[in-house]
């Protein structure tokens, strides 16, 4: 914060904060599709909220593993599988695209010309 004060007016620096809290608000909706974010640790927590794709795949990773390793899946298990697939593919493709689209040319808008941001692709 302080380097951005350093290399930068106010007015920038305020439209800094003010993406990276559009940016932080934008990726928690993309991990809220993984899991529920409001979980406190209660035990009732697993009650209030559906169950998100980590729980979902879990449930039915745990279904297949020890409940049924003998035996082939069963078609409603494909079919569940099937469609959380898809919704993790769905995930993937919006998180991809906000790192793309937001996130990169965010880190080249803060970090320009001062080398203060390298984005290191894994």
């Amino acid at each position: 914060m302080e380097r951005l004060k350093e290399t930068r007016d106010e007015t920038q620096v305020t439209a800094i904060i003010n993406k990276a809290s559009e940016l932080n608000d934008r990726v928690t909706m993309i991990e809220s599709n993984l899991y529920d974010i409001h979980l406190t640790g209660a035990r009732e927590d697993a009650f209030r909220n559906p169950m998100k794709l980590y729980g979902r795949i879990s449930a039915l990773g745990s279904d297949i593993m020890y409940n049924g390793a003998d035996f082939a899946p069963t078609q409603q298990q494909v079919e569940v599988f099937d469609k959380i697939q898809d919704q993790f593919e769905m995930t993937k493709e919006a998180y991809n695209t906000f790192v793309e689209e937001r996130l990169i040319p965010f880190y080249q808008e803060i970090g320009r010309g001062q080398g203060e941001v390298e984005f290191i692709e894994q």
